[in-house]
């Protein structure tokens, strides 16, 4: 199986086992289908390939799929360009081009601390630096992650419209399968 990061988009075959395996799954002691489970679940669902913890496809193409299946930029900021460090940017990484020595920790430029070179490497994978490309389409927050708005969104956390809510909760769901697939 690829390792994550690779770009690589599971074949049919594939995706009909993993949907097998999901459909069959038991919560609270019933099968539950695969969309009430994704669709219940979506902020983590979308959180898994946020943490780059998906073998299928990774945050940078993930992210570049969103931008191209969100047509009309329902929750793609407009203007903003997906992008992170790749792989050989960060183990290019000098001490003095994104962090300082202060005693034993490395501080990047953002502030954060760090015990060692892997940890600060660990943060600049995330996206911590990366533009708030995503913005919620009830209220206007905005955030790096797509998770972080479906967590928004899922939490009660925005200000707006309920009825609102669980649509765009819906809409940025069927967008998310689309953009992890490839099948915009």
């Amino acid at each position: 199986m690829p390792s994550s990061g690779t770009g690589w988009i599971p074949t049919d075959t594939t995706i009909a086992k993993d949907v097998t395996y999901i459909s069959t799954m038991e919560t609270s002691s019933k099968t539950t289908s695969v969309r009430e489970f994704t669709k219940s679940q979506s902020s983590a669902a979308v959180g898994h390939i946020d943490s780059q913890g998906c073998r299928f496809i990774n945050r940078q193409t993930f992210n570049d799929n969103m931008c191209q299946a969100d047509y009309y930029n329902y929750i793609v900021k407009e203007g903003v360009v997906a992008g992170s460090l790749s792989d050989q940017d960060i183990e290019d990484i000098t001490l003095g081009s994104y962090a300082r020595r202060e005693g034993s920790m490395l501080v990047c430029i953002c502030g954060t601390r760090h015990r060692n070179a892997h940890a600060l490497r660990q943060h600049l994978r995330s996206p911590a630096h990366e533009p708030a490309l995503y913005e919620c389409p009830c209220c206007g927050f905005h955030r790096q992650t797509l998770s972080a708005i479906l967590s928004h969104l899922e939490s009660g956390a925005c200000p707006g419209d309920r009825g609102q809510q669980e649509l765009a909760i819906e809409d940025i769901w069927d967008m998310a399968v689309r953009a992890a697939s490839g099948t915009w």
